[in-house]
């Protein structure tokens, strides 16, 4: 599920829109609270989101696509350890995408820092 979500995302390196994609579905693809989030101009958001619609062929719009994407993300937290940084949270999702397993994505908190 998360290769099919975030995969297309990570074979071109697209590691912030793997980041803007995470945030919209944890602020429920809400575009205000995920431009506060992420301290984006609202148009940058909407360039952002037409570009992962693009290359993951996904319809944000579509309460469908919003489900996958939800559970990809909540997959991916939950599928490795808790570090309760949403940095390190975007890391776990991005190596996900890339097929690595949870032990392969851990970060303890004394990386982080």
């Amino acid at each position: 599920m998360t290769r099919r979500v975030f995969g297309p995302l990570a074979a071109g390196d697209h590691a912030e829109l793997t980041a803007t994609l995470a945030c919209l579905a944890e602020n429920q693809f809400d575009s205000a609270s995920t431009t506060a989030a992420l301290h984006l101009h609202r148009n940058t958001l909407l360039y952002r989101i037409k570009q992962i619609e693009k290359l993951t062929g996904l319809d944000l719009q579509s309460h469908g696509d919003r489900a996958l994407v939800w559970l990809a993300v909540v997959w991916a937290q939950v599928s490795s350890r808790p570090v309760g940084s949403r940095s390190a949270r975007n890391h776990r999702l991005l190596a996900a995408s890339n097929g690595a397993g949870p032990t392969d994505t851990f970060t303890s908190e004394s990386e982080q820092r």
